[in-house]
């Protein structure tokens, strides 16, 4: 089963149960984070800002508004050498931007190229776990060289235009909010755990039956605890619900409505926030 991995912000509202005014609020105050696709940074490396050493860090902190293309305009140039000790891993499907970091980043405000008009770059990037992060891109000039390069993030929507500048306390277009984003930010909404980080594996089966428990329970429990044995490992939401609904399907009478993100078992309806919840329920009983 295809499980969709990213959202407008009308999607992103719909998977939250919130109002879409409510998610842009999140997003202006950098609570919720856009994601950059790899697509834009998929012929770079990527270090985290730790792995620098405290110089090289402030000087990437401290170049704001900056746009280059070259090492000429890098704050930080590292040989190769230098470079391998950072120990530079190949970036992920998704990074993430705070709206709240527009206003330190560079944008073409009439467009230097044509079509460029209202792009927004920036020097530094969050991994999922907020942790800082740089993208690196090798020289052209000297071939052994790597330098801290800048990354396009996203672009002012054309009705944005105002007095020849852009209003950057708008939303920026397009505006992709990842499945994993969204589960990070409703755990931190919420308070209840949606396990993203892969919880440690026991021994003994982690999911364990409510004292008072229904068909519902059972199934979740059962088939938990089935892909723990499988799998070694505690099962994510979605995992949870993509194994359920490719295992079990025709036992449980289980069926997944995307669109309205809620499930039913026999006819009994179960919203995906109720899912996550029953789970972490579930695991917290095993606890006990």
């Amino acid at each position: 089963m295809l499980v969709r991995q990213h959202f407008d912000i009308q999607g992103a509202a719909e998977f939250l149960e919130l109002s879409v005014s409510d998610v842009e609020y999140y997003i202006k105050e950098g609570e919720l984070r856009y994601g950059i696709d790899n697509f834009y940074f998929s012929q770079m490396m990527l270090v985290p800002l730790a792995m620098l050493t405290e110089e090289q860090r402030k000087k990437i902190l401290a170049t704001h508004g900056a746009y280059y293309e070259s090492e000429r305009g890098s704050p930080v140039v590292l040989s190769e050498t230098s470079f391998k000790a950072t120990k530079p891993i190949k970036p992920q499907q998704y990074l993430y931007f705070k709206h709240t970091a527009i206003k330190d980043c560079f944008w073409f405000d009439t467009g230097g190229e044509e079509g460029s008009a209202g792009l927004i770059y920036t020097l530094v990037l969050e991994a999922l776990d907020c942790s800082l992060v740089s993208l690196w891109s090798k020289s052209k000039d000297e071939s052994r060289d790597w330098f801290a390069a800048i990354c396009n993030v996203g672009k002012f929507a054309a009705w944005n235009h105002h007095y020849d500048d852009f209003d950057y306390d708008q939303p920026i277009y397009p505006c992709v909010l990842t499945l994993e984003e969204l589960e990070r930010f409703a755990e931190k909404l919420t308070g209840q755990s949606t396990s993203l980080v892969v919880e440690e594996a026991s021994q003994d089966e982690p999911f364990k039956l409510p004292q008072v428990t229904n068909d519902i329970a059972e199934a979740m429990c059962e088939y938990g605890n089935r892909y723990f044995r499988e799998h070694s490992k505690i099962p994510k939401p979605a995992q949870l619900r993509n194994y359920m609904l490719e295992h079990g399907s025709d036992d449980l009478k289980l069926t997944y409505d995307s669109r309205e993100k809620e499930f039913s078992f026999g006819g009994e309806r179960l919203s995906d926030r109720q899912f996550k919840y029953r789970r972490s329920m579930y695991l917290n009983n095993s606890a006990d």
